[in-house]
């Protein structure tokens, strides 16, 4: 309503007041979110198991993963194998692949 008023001919208002406002972020809550549900996790995986590969990639594998880690595709794709140590998958991720560019991640957090 502001900006229509603030129209050159209109011309209620001599400028917007609310022009250069900004709706604050709604902070971000952390709570859980339950992609597989657990009693499903064991079915997903026999499925993608039963299916073999695809381009050479076994999927179960690429999933179980996922599912190990919480990590997302795109952060998974931006691994680098220098980001495994020694004989323990330890990994201070903060990179996600995208379209072939890599970017921080969705959240802008290490995970």
């Amino acid at each position: 309503m502001y900006k229509w008023a603030a129209q050159e001919d209109v011309g209620y208002l001599d400028k917007n007041p609310l022009a250069s406002f900004k709706m604050p972020k709604a902070p971000q809550k952390d709570e859980d979110i339950v992609v597989i549900p657990r009693d499903e996790v064991g079915l997903v995986l026999a499925a993608l198991e039963a299916k073999q590969t695809y381009k050479n990639v076994n999927w179960s594998w690429y999933t179980e993963f996922m599912l190990q880690t919480a990590m997302r595709t795109g952060e998974v794709r931006a691994l680098r194998w220098d980001d495994i140590k020694e004989n323990k998958i330890l990994v201070h991720q903060n990179w996600t692949l995208t379209h072939g560019l890599k970017d921080s991640t969705k959240t802008n957090k290490k995970r």
